[in-house]
């Protein structure tokens, strides 16, 4: 088979940390021995001295010396005691008689030399027993006996256990080695039966478990399952290789045991491993779908400084009914859109228990997700895969992922809640990077965006026939994160959505609370940020730059503050409101927007204050159909006109400043109810424009107190249509046409 892949390894990612991978040095630090090596280095100092004698003969690869019956009252060597090791004669009967043997002892060590142990009945190796291995030693019990191991143990990297029968036991705590049960790592041996083996040491015996994997490629020709309380240490170069068409891993036994809640096998860690879901034999595999892992039913799992390669229509991880759920420090690579429904999945998915959900673990009892951690992590393209099917060359490319993290179901009043992603770099992600469902207590802080299609898209619970009645997300804070570069890539099967750094959509009901500050926007194919059907906003302090849409659009929310925010050259409007109630637009500066700068329609209770607007390309501030407008000690200049408000009631307009306004300054028609007080209506462009023109049949208001100043054709000027208003007190030039608008009595 003609087969090739190429690397195309992303530049180093700054949200995925380094520092977390383990040496060798460290990883066989860590376990105590040296790979390879004869064990007589772990032998106490009191028994060396005997191991050390011909220690060049009694630890040869092949075993051919007979070891010297032990001067020490604490040492056996097994073979002194009638245990041939030949591998036809059952051993369990000699060695059930040594261990009595030594029942009188605290402790005693049981020295196997190379041999095969057949254990013809069940063994037990109690605590006060310790266990070493030469190399080429290995206990071999027959199909139905199992074989108890409560001692510690001391071996080499070889294969000490083997045979139909099974080893178990709780090890006396200390850590075990896949190579134990026969796994090899040379990228040919499936290894699937000798971590299924170790896996089950913590289902089996109710304890905790410690795994350490060595550097290799191991290939699991089947799915496995972890079991509850065990922890996987990997030394780096330890990759786990698919060879079959299913996920990879899962925490439960498909259709098996009910573990209601949060009961499931979870105290789960992996640490440093790799996992290559098509790498193996990519002409078959790049045509087969599945999760690299899911978890269900389980509380505090993590995965550590873990790599996961180019995954098709599904998920690296699904993360699925858990809680106090950690993955921290990981590299997602490369995703493959084979159905054309599935351009919109996640490396990683947060989902309920049920049937739509995930499948086999049971029960579908719709548990939510809760306490969730994605932190240091980096999301982007994988490998490409050049190979020959059906005699024809055949390339298959690994793209961005689609989407980084979240969920696309939600059930009726149920919320996945308490969700952290912080400090993760997601690049050229084409669908969105992070798309929160129906989420309550949301963080996303200090990400970076690069090159996506869509940042964020967060989305409430729709009102669905097989998900229920419509529910909201509550309490989410978007902070601190960059979004750099956004580009018009899609999914290859979809390409309808918007390309937002940021969308906040409710649909069928009202969401609350959410907190956009800090963020950094610079060049999106679309808006900045979009907010639809919200209650209590704050969009503050962010800097946006160069979209090619809106840089904040907001419609059909209520209790609005949009502060703080530096805005650089928005295609369209730099703040647009629609539809809002009870809003604050303070502080906000605003240059070369090429439609209106702030832009609000159809509310009540405005208040728009503090902006500094320059170089726009249409007017500064416009207001059309609301109740209760106050615009305020606003900077507008440069402009062709800086104010214009449009059949609103209740108005109030004061202390504003105009300068170089290249059309009139400030219209306000159809306006009843108005206060304009205290305004700086300056260095007017020329005789053919006005300062301040009230018409369209204006009601009821005072205009005083301001200040003109520059070339304008009438100064003030009140058309004939207006009505009920007086005027007085202020400085420059005053037209009036109408003969219901009269001048202020002292």
């Amino acid at each position: 088979m003609n087969e090739s892949r190429s690397d195309q390894k992303p530049k180093s990612e700054e949200g995925a940390s380094s520092s977390g991978s383990i040496s060798r040095r460290r990883f066989v630090t860590s376990l105590g021995i040296l790979a390879g090596a004869a064990i007589t280095s772990q032998i106490p100092t009191g028994i060396q001295a005997y191991a050390q004698e011909d220690s060049a003969e009694l630890w040869s690869a092949e075993g051919s010396k007979k070891a010297k019956t032990s001067v020490h009252i604490d040492w056996y060597n097994v073979k002194d005691y009638n245990v041939l090791g030949n591998g036809s004669r059952d051993d369990a009967a000699a060695l059930e008689a040594l261990i009595q043997s030594t029942a009188q002892r605290a402790e005693a060590t049981l020295y196997f030399p190379a041999g095969t142990y057949r254990i013809g009945s069940h063994l037990t190796f109690p605590r006060r027993v310790h266990l070493r291995f030469d190399y080429g030693a290995m206990l071999v019990p027959d199909a139905g006996v199992i074989v108890k191991i409560q001692s510690s143990v001391e071996a080499g990297l070889g294969h000490i256990f083997g045979g139909a029968g099974k080893v178990t036991g709780d090890f006396y705590g200390q850590g075990v080695y896949p190579q134990w049960w026969g796994a090899k790592g040379d990228k040919q041996t499936d290894d699937t039966e000798a971590f299924r083996n170790v896996f089950r040491l913590s289902k089996d015996n109710q304890i905790s478990v410690t795994v350490y994997v060595p550097r290799g490629d191991y290939v699991w020709s089947q799915p496995v399952v972890v079991y509850g309380n065990t922890s996987v240490i990997c030394e780096q170069g330890a990759v786990f290789w698919r060879n079959h068409g299913n996920t990879m891993m899962y925490n439960y036994e498909y259709n098996g045991e009910a573990n209601a809640g949060y009961s499931g096998n979870g105290n789960i860690l992996f640490e440093n491993a790799r996992f290559e879901f098509v790498g193996l034999n990519p002409s078959v595999l790049c045509y087969e779908d599945g999760n690299v892992l899911q978890f269900a039913h389980a509380s505090d799992w993590t995965f550590r400084h873990c790599e996961f390669y180019d995954v098709i229509d599904a998920h690296a991880i699904e993360i699925n009914s858990s809680q106090n759920v950690v993955i921290d420090g990981c590299k997602f690579y490369g995703y493959r859109e084979l159905a054309n429904n599935r351009w919109y999945v996640e490396a990683i998915q947060i989902d309920h228990a049920s049937t739509s959900g995930i499948q086999g673990a049971l029960p579908y009892d719709d548990t939510h997700c809760k306490n969730i951690t994605i932190q240091n992590c980096y999301f982007g393209k994988g490998h490409s895969y050049t190979f020959n099917k059906g005699g024809i060359a055949t390339t298959v490319e690994f793209k961005a992922w689609t989407a980084g993290v979240g969920g696309h179901t939600h059930k009726e009043g149920k919320w996945h809640q308490n969700i952290t992603i912080r400090n993760n770099t997601f690049e050229g992600m084409r669908y969105y990077a992070i798309r929160p469902y129906k989420w309550l207590n949301t963080l996303i802080a200090e990400n970076r965006f690069y090159e996506c299609g869509g940042g964020i898209y967060a989305v409430s619970g729709a009102k669905h026939a097989v998900y229920g009645a419509a529910g909201p997300f509550r309490r989410l804070s978007i902070v601190n994160n960059q979004f750099i570069n956004g580009v018009a890539v899609y999914p290859d099967f979809f390409a309808g959505n918007r390309r937002f750094m940021i969308g906040i959509f409710s649909t069928d009901v009202v969401s609350e609370d959410v907190q956009i500050a800090g963020n950094t926007f610079s060049v999106a194919e679309d808006t900045g940020i979009i907010i639809r059907n919200v209650k209590r906003i704050s969009v503050c302090n962010n800097t946006i730059n160069y979209m090619k849409k809106d840089a904040i659009e907001i419609t059909g929310c209520l209790n609005v503050t949009v502060q703080g925010n530096q805005i650089f050259k928005p295609s369209e409007y730099g703040v647009l409101l629609k539809n809002c109630n009870h809003c604050l637009i303070l502080d906000n500066q605003i240059t070369e927007a090429q439609k209106q700068s702030i832009y609000i329609e159809d509310g009540e209770n405005v208040q728009i204050g503090g902006s500094v607007i320059t170089n726009g390309r249409e007017t500064g501030i416009g207001c059309e159909g609301l109740q209760g407008l106050i615009a305020k000690d606003n900077q507008i200049s440069d402009s062709p006109k800086a104010l214009m408000i449009n059949h609103c009631r209740n108005v109030r307009v004061i202390g504003n400043h105009t300068a170089r306004i290249s059309t009139n300054g400030m219209e306000i028609a159809a306006a009843t109810g108005l206060l304009v007080s205290g305004n700086f209506l300056t260095e007017g462009a020329g005789s053919a424009n006005d300062a301040l023109v009230i018409k369209e049949g204006t009601n009821m208001g005072i205009v005083r107190d301001n200040i003109l100043s520059g070339a304008f054709r009438r100064g003030i000027w009140f058309e004939g249509t207006t009505s009920n208003i007086k005027y007085g007190y202020n400085v420059g030039p005053i037209q009036n046409d109408s003969s219901q608008v009269e001048p202020l009595q002292d």
